[in-house]
């Protein structure tokens, strides 16, 4: 045998395996990172016997197996972030350990501590920065300034705080509203009159830059109609939660007369931007006669869809549901003679909603919200799926289930 052969067969395949191991090594770098891709606030939370908020993170980390990650929320002044050197008025952090090469935390929490942090007196808009590294060496496993939220603190003379989403709060200012009972403590209190902020609230994930808007993706929010401020106002004593749908569209999370508390959920309703479709909710809200207007509540959110997509791509709707429509689409009306005669439908449609819209909803039909839960009852629906497209509306006659759509 050729021994100079053998030693070149040798020395190539010790070569072959080195940029291999190099290889191998730069791709496992790589694979280090983490991604947040859903992020959310629940307001006035005791944890503990203390009083804060929650920021709750849909979390993902690649190459930290069996390795410390640790997580920072920072939180600065909105009128100081323009500066170029804003100052960080609160910290908060937390910890975890991966125990697989890719880890998914559905609802990793931080909790911001209102009785301690240098907050400023009166109300104010802030910026919280999540910060994901490697414990180790303080390697950024995510994109700094890529994941941001905003939230309103008022801080009042008495040393009291509560916070709140400033949208909301925009609305319900705008439409007067006032809540007929004090809230509890658990509850995610309304702030009778909040100062304007200076900006509308961002995406749940903001882009790297602190700049109000949505990306392509995600439904933007629109100002309200009038048609969704004169539903909002008459629905105002019943409303828990008001969220921004996306699109020009909200979601109301409503309790009622019969609950057993005023954080008790008894009903979830669409808020569109056009009733004017939705012919039975329509009349009823429109309606001069009180029989009709106590008839409907409105329209049904009847069961939320996680869609994930081969390409990792995700995002929710919504099945919503108007009642008592006839075949043609008219509103059911008791008053007229020919209609008792006729068939009465659910009107079914799908729609796609905000990804900060699908967290509560998620965090509600889970159970893990401190502030609200379901009256007896499971409640909303949900299932995950990987379809693409949205269902066509359908029209389900009386005597089959909405659960057919």
């Amino acid at each position: 045998m050729n021994t100079s052969s053998l030693s070149f067969a040798v020395r190539t395949g010790m070569l072959l395996m080195v940029a291999l191991l190099v290889t191998m090594s730069t791709s496992a770098a790589a694979r280090r990172y983490a991604k947040i891709s859903r992020a959310w606030v629940e307001h006035d939370v005791i944890l503990d016997g203390q009083r804060g908020m929650k920021v709750h993170l849909y979390l993902t980390v690649s190459g930290m197996k069996r390795r410390s990650v640790s997580l920072t929320g920072e939180v600065t002044l909105d009128s100081d972030v323009a500066g170029d050197d804003p100052v960080v008025i609160y910290r908060c952090d937390g910890a975890l350990m991966p125990s697989h090469d890719i880890d998914t935390y559905l609802d990793y929490t931080l909790f911001v501590n209102y009785d301690t942090g240098n907050w400023p007196e009166g109300d104010h808009h802030y910026y919280l920065n999540v910060l994901v590294t490697n414990t180790a060496n303080g390697e950024a496993l995510n994109t700094p300034g890529s994941t941001i939220l905003d939230f309103s603190l008022k801080r009042g003379d008495d040393g009291s705080y509560i916070s709140y989403d400033t949208t909301v709060e925009e609305i319900k200012q705008r439409i007067g509203y006032q809540p007929s009972t004090p809230t509890t403590p658990a509850t995610p209190a309304p702030v009778a009159t909040p100062k304007p902020a200076p900006q509308a609230a961002p995406a749940p994930v903001a882009t790297p830059k602190p700049v109000q808007k949505t990306t392509p993706s995600t439904p933007s929010a629109q100002e309200m109609t009038d048609q969704q401020r004169l539903y909002i106002s008459w629905m105002k004593d019943r409303i828990i939660k008001q969220l921004d749908a996306g699109d020009g569209n909200y979601i109301v999370i409503c309790t009622s007369s019969y609950a057993h508390g005023p954080n008790k959920v008894t009903d979830i309703f669409w808020v569109p931007r056009d009733f004017r479709p939705y012919s039975s909710a329509y009349k009823q809200l429109m309606a001069t006669d009180k029989y009709i207007k106590c008839f409907v509540d409105g329209i049904d959110v009847l069961k939320l869809i996680n869609h994930t997509l081969a390409d990792g791509r995700e995002f929710s709707t919504v099945y919503i549901c108007d009642r008592d429509q006839l075949a043609n689409g008219e509103a059911w009306e008791y008053k007229n003679k020919n209609h008792p005669e006729q068939a009465t439908h659910y009107y079914m449609e799908e729609h796609r909603i905000s990804s900060k819209a699908a967290a509560w909803l998620q965090l509600l039909i889970e159970g893990k919200l401190t502030t609200m839960s379901f009256q007896g009852r499971d409640g909303l629906k949900m299932e995950t799926t990987t379809r693409v497209a949205l269902k066509a509306p359908r029209r389900i006659p009386y005597g089959n289930s909405p659960d057919t759509y």
